[in-house]
């Protein structure tokens, strides 16, 4: 029985420590710098970010909109956040987005309430751009395909981040569980005993 309760216990003990590895990667907050009169933040909305978060969805956007010829160039990443002004509202804003290269486009779009609506874009990791109106904003990478880059958009390398907490709260209420009733169960051994 001691052996059964050790190994339930270190099985236990285990799945504690791994418990950190699950938690969520930087935030797409962490890709995007803006200036100081704007506050930059997850947008609560999700229905918004998934019509443009995924690149093939990010891709069909800019096509409608005339904004990339998939011949030639291909989204590499989609940045999707909620923009509100600190102050007044109008004015140019410059934001910086990590990770993009020099000769790579950041094309900046805006949600209306029932559509995206190009207002930006800039060259490099800086883009600059005009609004009266705020709401969620996409910053969305596009790259120029070289000749050995296949016609067709690959799917997304971007890592979405899991929900914290939630991949392991059965695991490790099942554990809590089991340990409980290893206890028990050896604590009734001791009293026949």
């Amino acid at each position: 029985m001691k052996k059964v309760l050790s190994m339930v216990l270190a099985l236990m003990l285990t799945t504690c420590l791994a418990v950190p590895a699950f938690a969520a990667g930087p935030s797409s907050t962490d890709q995007l710098e803006g200036p100081d009169n704007v506050t930059i933040k997850e947008v609560a909305d999700t229905a918004v970010t998934e019509t443009v978060q995924s690149v093939a969805k990010a891709t069909e956007v800019l096509t409608t909109l005339g904004k990339i010829d998939t011949a030639k160039q291909e989204v590499v990443n989609v940045i999707v956040q909620d923009i509100e002004p600190i102050g007044n509202p109008d004015g140019s804003y410059t934001f910086t987005v990590s990770g993009v290269a020099a000769n790579d486009t950041v094309i900046v779009l805006h949600w209306t309430g029932s559509a995206w609506e190009f207002i930006g874009q800039g060259t490099g990791s800086k883009v600059t751009f005009s609004a009266d109106a705020f709401s969620p904003f996409a910053f969305i990478v596009v790259k120029g395909k070289t000749d050995d880059t296949p016609a067709t958009n690959p799917p997304s390398t971007t890592p979405t981040a899991p929900q914290t907490g939630a991949p392991m709260a059965v695991p490790f209420v099942g554990i809590s569980v089991i340990a409980l009733a290893s206890i028990v169960a050896v604590k009734a051994r001791k009293k026949e005993m």
